[in-house]
């Protein structure tokens, strides 16, 4: 997609780029960081990977 060529090319120059999505796909393979805010409160902030893995850990 060309919006990701974009943001890569942007995060090439270590430019800060702010992506709101709810495709997990896209801020997985895009960002550094992914926060969660819910009814306009911060509820998570970390990596990908480890939102993924605390996410894993939590249901088990």
């Amino acid at each position: 997609m060309l919006f990701r060529k974009i943001i890569e090319q942007e995060r090439k120059k270590e430019t800060t780029v702010f992506v709101t999505t709810h495709n997990m796909v896209d801020a997985d393979l895009l960002c550094d960081r992914v926060a969660f805010i819910v009814s306009g409160n911060l509820v998570a902030l970390d990596t990908p990977k480890r939102l993924k893995e605390k996410t894993v850990t939590t249901k088990l």
